[in-house]
């Protein structure tokens, strides 16, 4: 299967936010939107409150760059709009609060995802994604875009595709035409790109770009 762009909404405002879902809602099958809270990384980005009425017909992949985010559960669960998988960073909060988080998203029928900061080893988050849908490695500081994807961090992207073949492992940060190749060949079934897409005069030929770099990868 053909590595998958995601568009990454990295947004300040509720209006942003919008603006941005229309520039994308044509070109991609899912989104992929950051919540920072200015605690867990620097920055702060729109609300969990700010996604309500939010009209995509896309799936949205909601990454919580939050402290506890176990606490956001009810609000999720009071979303018109649910999102179609969340993810949570190891860091953020305790095992069994991302196990008790785990089994909430699974009543709600939404997909899981863990992620991991640049300095964390993977051998501090296999027990939760062995459980989890998705597996974000990130790539960059959290909460910023525009950064040069740190390529060390690729080596564990290669050693979960080998302990867990069939899963979905995203790359999060510094994606671009000449980095997406590493992606590829270091095993990724997702990335997730900012902005490469959305700083480019043109989102559609940007994301179109990526994707035929990836066709021609094969």
């Amino acid at each position: 299967m053909p590595l998958e762009v995601v568009p990454s909404l990295l947004c300040k405002t509720r209006e942003e936010l919008i603006q941005t879902i229309k520039t994308v809602e044509l070109l991609c099958k899912r989104v992929h939107i950051d919540i920072a809270d200015g605690v867990f990384v620097q920055n702060t980005t729109i609300a969990l409150d700010d996604l309500s009425g939010i009209q995509t017909k896309k799936r949205i992949e909601l990454h919580l760059m939050v402290r506890r985010p176990h606490e956001y559960i009810q609000r999720i669960a009071l979303l018109k709009k649910k999102p179609w998988c969340v993810i949570i960073h190891s860091e953020s909060c305790s095992q069994s609060e991302a196990e008790l988080l785990f089994k909430k998203l699974r009543e709600l029928n939404i997909k899981i995802g863990i992620a991991c900061l640049i300095k964390t080893p993977i051998s501090l988050i296999l027990s939760l994604a062995k459980e989890a849908d998705v597996v974000v490695i990130m790539t960059v500081k959290a909460g910023f875009g525009g950064q040069e994807m740190h390529e060390e961090a690729l080596k564990k992207v290669a050693r979960l595709r080998e302990l867990f073949p069939n899963k979905d492992i995203e790359i999060d940060g510094g994606v671009n035409t000449q980095t997406i190749r590493l992606c590829q060949d270091a095993g990724a079934s997702t990335v997730v790109v900012g902005s490469t897409i959305f700083q480019a005069k043109s989102a559609a030929v940007a994301l179109q770009h990526l994707r035929e770099v990836v066709l021609q990868r094969g």
